[in-house]
C-alpha cells in the first residue's frame, strides 16, 4: 500500500536531472535536488561548512585558554573538568554554529525545516551529554569543589 513502484522513482529521477534549455549550453545538465538548484546547494554547503569550521577554531582557542587558566590554579578537579567537557563541547559548538548559520543558507523552506529539526535534536542530545559529564565530575569531587575550587 505504501510502496512506490520503481518505475515511478525512475520517472522522478528523469525529472530531477534534465537537460537545460533557454540560453544555456547544449548538453549541460541542471539538477534539482529537493527543489534547490545546484548553485544554491553549493552556496548553502559553503555557508554551513564555514560556520562549522569557525566553531571548531573557536573551540580550539577557547579550550586552550581555559586549560591554561586551569593549570595555573593547580587543582586536579579543574583540569579534569576541562578535559571531560572538551569532547562534548567539540560537538555542541559546531551544532550551535550550524543552527545560527542555517537561516542565511539559501535552501528551500522544506529542506531548511528538516535540517533545523535535525540540528535542534542534536543540540538537545549534546547539551544532555554535557550535563551528564558535569554531574559525574560534581559527584566525584563533590558539589563544593565545583562551587569553590573550579576557576574561583
Amino acid at each position: 500500500m505504501f510502496a512506490v513502484p520503481l518505475s515511478r522513482h525512475l520517472a522522478n529521477l528523469s525529472q530531477i536531472c534534465r537537460p537545460l534549455q533557454h540560453g544555456r549550453r547544449r548538453g549541460e545538465t541542471f539538477c534539482r535536488i529537493s527543489g534547490a538548484d545546484t548553485e544554491h546547494l553549493l552556496i548553502s554547503g559553503a555557508v554551513l561548512a564555514g560556520a562549522a569550521i569557525l566553531a571548531l577554531i573557536a573551540h580550539y582557542l577557547l579550550f586552550q585558554a581555559i586549560e591554561r587558566f586551569a593549570r595555573r590554579k593547580g587543582q586536579p578537579g579543574n583540569l579534569m573538568f576541562v578535559n571531560r567537557c572538551k569532547t562534548p563541547a567539540r560537538v555542541v559548538l559546531p551544532l550551535l554554529a550550524l543552527v545560527l548559520a542555517l537561516p542565511f543558507a539559501p535552501l528551500p523552506v522544506h529542506l531548511k525545516d528538516i535540517l533545523q529539526h535535525t540540528l535542534d535534536m542534536g543540540v538537545i542530545a549534546s547539551v544532555g551529554w554535557v550535563a551528564i559529564i558535569v554531574c559525574a565530575v560534581a559527584q566525584r569531587y563533590g558539589v563544593c569543589a565545583l562551587h569553590h575550587g573550579c576557576f574561583g
